[in-house]
């Protein structure tokens, strides 16, 4: 009886990983010497391709707008929204967002809004920028 599945698994437990990690200090040199001709005007990069107006991107949150009413954690599906007590609030949590705006969608007094900023990334979930409230 064959596992090709088990074969599988060990071949890739004892293999080296094909993927670049993030973020730009780990970048193969073809491309940071390409970032550091851009910095220094000898290269240029093309322009980014403008968001679509019904595309979603990551959430903004403004927490002066916010009255706790717990329903956009109620439609979460990635459970990236969590309450807090202390201050009667919520905080979002970019690094588990999965962009899919329904906490947009409920939210009574539009304390969280969809954005046009799609790419956000840091080594760290828990960082400042990954963390909103």
């Amino acid at each position: 009886m064959k596992l090709p599945l088990v074969q599988d698994l060990l071949k890739h437990l004892v293999s080296k990983p094909i993927t670049n990690p993030f973020p730009a200090k780990r970048m193969p040199s073809s491309v940071t010497d390409t970032l550091a001709a851009v910095a220094a005007g000898k290269a240029e990069l093309a322009p980014p391709v403008p968001m679509p107006a019904t595309g979603r991107g990551a959430v903004a949150y403004d927490e002066g707008k916010c009255i706790g009413c717990k329903m956009c954690i109620t439609v979460c599906p990635a459970h990236a929204i969590e309450f807090v007590p202390e201050t009667k609030k919520v905080r979002v949590f970019l690094g588990g967002c999965i962009a899919c705006a329904q906490c947009a969608d409920v939210c009574a007094k539009k304390a969280i809004v969809p954005s046009p900023e799609f790419l956000k990334a840091a080594e760290n979930r828990a960082a400042g920028a990954l963390v909103l409230g």
